[in-house]
């Protein structure tokens, strides 16, 4: 790692973090290991919950915690990336921390870690651990960042796997198919329960058969819930009754999420005894806020933020848009480098936009440029100068306008725009 006695600042640590670069990977788990061990945390050291999958990470690990505050427990929220700033990745009973929080973890993590060359993601998970220690969380719900086998979160100790769903994402990584991406993803489960969202069968097959070696026992939401237009209702589920439905959500993907979530705290309930009360845990999901899932900003014009970033994502949201009955006249769009673009501009061309802007995504060296972007999409796309500034000089009769096709895209936007940023 770069040479720094100590960080005196926000600004200077997140200087240094930036200089470990946000991209850099560093595969194998011997540094955050090694990096537990000199920070005197064992990896079973903080009850936590781990989050993997292809999409829906980041919502089921906000209704999740949500759930488990409701209950009377302190919560640690671990997520990636962030929109604007780091900060909101670590957070203790959903509430982002004081810079003094972040500097003390900061040094001490490098203090004690300063030979192993940690990665950008590696330097903030042990960070997160550390914290959440000494805050003292009763539970901790940590997001891996990429696939099962090597990341920096699989180096701890579930009491609980949660897997989203699985899709084509990040191939050049963990594998051009289905079957290997989610043999990547299953390596997170050692033994600990899991509770799956519903997959693919060949991606079940791989699940089951890690489950079947490991010893880990699986729950499915699809055992637990039957899934329908508009809702989900109970299907075998004695703790909550038949009348409770769970509707509402900004789009039908967060239903699946916040079903999964809920079965989640369903087996933590059993396994740890903490209590299960249906109607805390309507009130968590109700509550909790995901900003960029189908995020409706203004309603006039009507504008919406949504972080879908590969086929699987686009897919569900428009059905989402279906759903609602919303068909946007203009989409603003843009996506990384390595992403599937013949998959998703197929499905830009089904929601039949009349007009499909392409911005370009700061200085994100993984972004795909602007200009090469439209030639590949064709038709009707257009580079966009300004997002920002679109945005800013809309009428009130230019709606619906869509943004999508990257978290990082509704960075720049949020950042342009921090009052979005609320419900």
């Amino acid at each position: 790692m770069k040479k720094t006695k100590s960080f005196t600042s926000f600004y200077k640590f997140e200087e240094f973090l930036n200089s470990l670069g946000l991209f850099r990977m560093k595969l194998g788990l011997e540094r955050m290991k090694k990096g537990l061990e000199l920070l005197g945390i064992r990896p079973d050291g903080v009850p936590l919950v781990q989050i993997v999958g292809t999409n829906g990470k980041g919502s089921t690990a906000c209704f999740l915690e949500a759930i488990a505050r409701k209950h009377g427990l302190r919560t640690g929220l671990y997520t990636s990336p962030h929109l604007v700033s780091p900060k909101e990745r670590i957070r203790v009973n959903s509430s982002v921390l004081s810079g003094a929080v972040w500097l003390d973890a900061a040094n001490r993590v490098l203090e004690a870690c300063r030979c192993l060359d940690l990665s950008y993601f590696e330097f903030l998970t042990l960070m997160a651990v550390l914290i959440f220690r000494q805050e003292k969380v009763d539970l901790a719900i940590m997001e891996a960042g990429l696939g099962g086998r090597h990341d920096a979160t699989s180096a701890l100790d579930p009491v609980l796997n949660v897997f989203t769903s699985t899709g084509l994402d990040h191939t050049h990584i963990l594998g051009s198919t289905l079957e290997k991406i989610a043999m990547d993803k299953s390596m997170a489960m050692k033994g600990a329960p899991a509770v799956l969202a519903r997959q693919e069968a060949e991606a079940m097959e791989v699940f089951r058969a890690r489950a079947l070696k490991t010893g880990a026992v699986i729950h499915s939401v699809q055992d637990h819930f039957h899934f329908e237009r508009g809702g989900l209702s109970v299907k075998a589920f004695p703790e909550i009754g038949p009348e409770f439905c769970l509707n509402g959500f900004e789009g039908s993907y967060q239903m699946e999420n916040a079903a999964l979530a809920l079965l989640g705290w369903k087996v933590l309930a059993a396994q740890a005894g903490y209590p299960f009360d249906p109607w805390a845990c309507a009130s968590g999901l109700k509550t909790a806020f995901w900003p960029g899932r189908l995020h409706l900003v203004s309603r006039n014009p009507l504008v919406m933020l949504d972080g879908a970033h590969n086929t699987q994502a686009m897919t569900a949201l428009k059905a989402s848009l279906d759903a609602l009955g919303i068909r946007p006249g203009t989409i603003v769009f843009s996506c990384l480098g390595d992403k599937d673009v013949v998959g998703m501009s197929a499905v830009l061309e089904d929601m039949g936009a009349e007009t499909l802007l392409i911005p370009s995504i700061g200085e994100n060296p993984r972004a795909m440029p602007a200009r090469e972007l439209v030639l590949r999409l064709g038709g009707r796309a257009s580079v966009l100068e300004d997002a920002a500034g679109y945005l800013r000089g809309l009428k009130k009769d230019n709606g619906p306008v869509l943004v999508c096709g990257s978290l990082y895209l509704l960075g720049e936007i949020y950042r342009a725009f921090p009052g979005w940023l609320r419900r």
